[in-house]
């Protein structure tokens, strides 16, 4: 009769219950293993999601929110590659950790581990690397002791200029350069194998800084 009616829909609902708390459990094993193919996954995100709306709340950082179906939402905070140092959120802490790091007689390697545990990171990485950590002492004059007295270390790189050549051949000091790799308005990674800023030799090169220097343009890509 009647009671039984009432219930049966009850029943039903836990054992549906049961059926996708089992579903929640076992999403993350079925996701990552080998059962669903890319266009399933795509497919099964679009039944499990409303909207993603994202929001650029750093330069560095994208703030995602995930709005599912029913209405909940989870927030991430997705870090994204930027091309300055200036633009990381923690730019200006870092600086103040490189220097009291620095001044406590630790290496350039010890500070980007330091500062990669306290969750900092470099432009277009995931971590802090070292060249970060040479850009922001070189900026602040902090120069370690050359390794033999009184040996300059020249360093000549076939058709490409180091950092100290442009500035020599453009007349600057090389915090000038420094500074702006530091801003973004040069952009620039370091070159792998002999860990240098190198920039093309040709007369091209040093015309685009005279340009720069002149404020003719702003920013510079190598």
């Amino acid at each position: 009769g009647e009671h039984e009616n009432g219930s049966a829909p009850a029943k039903l609902t836990e054992e549906l219950k049961a059926a996708f708390m089992d579903i929640g459990r076992r999403l993350p094993e079925i996701w990552e293993g080998d059962l669903l193919s890319q266009q399933q996954r795509k497919a099964l995100l679009r039944c499990l999601l409303e909207k993603v709306v994202l929001r650029r709340s750093a330069p560095d950082t994208i703030q995602t929110r995930i709005v599912w179906k029913g209405g909940l939402s989870t927030t991430l905070e997705v870090p994204t590659t930027v091309g300055a140092f200036a633009d990381l959120s923690g730019a200006k802490e870092m600086e103040r950790l490189v220097v009291k790091l620095f001044k406590e007689g630790k290496t350039d390697r010890q500070i980007a581990r330091r500062l990669t545990e306290l969750g900092h990171r470099s432009p277009q990485r995931k971590h802090v690397v070292r060249s970060t950590v040479q850009t922001i002492r070189h900026r602040h004059g902090l120069i370690r002791g050359a390794r033999v007295k009184g040996a300059s270390r020249t360093h000549h790189v076939p058709g490409r200029l180091t950092l100290s050549q442009v500035a020599r051949k453009l007349e600057v000091p090389k915090p000038w350069m420094y500074n702006r790799i530091y801003n973004g308005a040069i952009q620039i990674v370091k070159d792998d194998r002999t860990g240098l800023y190198l920039f093309p030799d040709d007369p091209a090169t040093i015309e685009r800084f005279r340009e720069l220097k002149e404020g003719k343009v702003r920013k510079l890509r190598f």
